[in-house]
C-alpha cells in the first residue's frame, strides 16, 4: 500500500496551499483566529493578497505593548509591524484583529438600541464571516464519534 508523502497541516501551511493559485490576484482573505498569524499576513501582503481576521491576544509575534494595554469601552489602539496592522479595541470585551487591507479608521454602527464606534476591519469581518461562524456552530451541535478499540 502506497503511503502519502508527509503533508504539514499547520494553519499556515493549509492557508498557503489553499491560496497558492490565487496569490497576486488582488483578493482579500477573511480568516478566523485559528489560522491567523502575523507571518501569514506578511506572506499574503507580499503577494498582493489582503487579509483580515481576529487573533488571540497571546499569539506570538504580536506587539507586546499593544496586547498588554488596558482599554476603556469604545477605545482603539494600533501598531503597524511590517505590512500588518494590529488593532486592539474594546466594546463589551477586548478584541484583537490583524489586517493588511484597511487603515485604522473607526466607523459608527447602529443597533436597535444604540450607536457604537468600531474599527472598519471589524465591520468588514462581521459582514464576510457569518457563514463560517454559522457552519462552525452547526458542526459543534453534532460531534462525530472517534473509532475506539473495545
Amino acid at each position: 500500500m502506497a503511503r502519502e508523502p508527509n503533508i504539514c497541516n499547520s494553519p499556515f501551511a493549509v492557508c498557503q496551499r489553499l491560496t497558492g493559485p490565487d496569490l497576486g490576484r488582488g483578493y482579500c482573505l477573511f480568516v478566523d483566529n485559528y489560522s491567523r498569524a502575523p507571518a501569514l499576513c506578511d506572506l499574503l501582503a507580499a503577494n498582493n493578497t489582503m487579509c483580515v481576521g481576529t487573533v488571540r491576544q497571546n499569539r506570538c509575534h504580536l506587539p507586546k505593548d499593544l496586547m498588554d494595554q488596558s482599554l476603556q469601552t469604545g477605545q482603539m489602539d494600533y501598531r503597524r509591524p511590517n505590512q500588518v496592522l494590529a488593532i486592539k479595541w474594546k466594546d463589551k470585551r477586548e478584541g484583537q484583529i490583524l489586517r493588511t487591507k484597511h487603515l485604522p479608521n473607526m466607523r459608527e454602527d447602529a443597533t436597535r438600541t444604540e450607536r457604537k464606534s468600531k474599527p472598519d476591519a471589524v465591520g468588514d469581518y462581521t459582514t464576510h464571516m457569518p457563514g463560517i461562524d454559522f457552519s462552525d456552530q452547526i458542526v459543534s451541535y453534532n460531534p462525530f464519534h472517534h473509532k475506539t478499540v473495545e
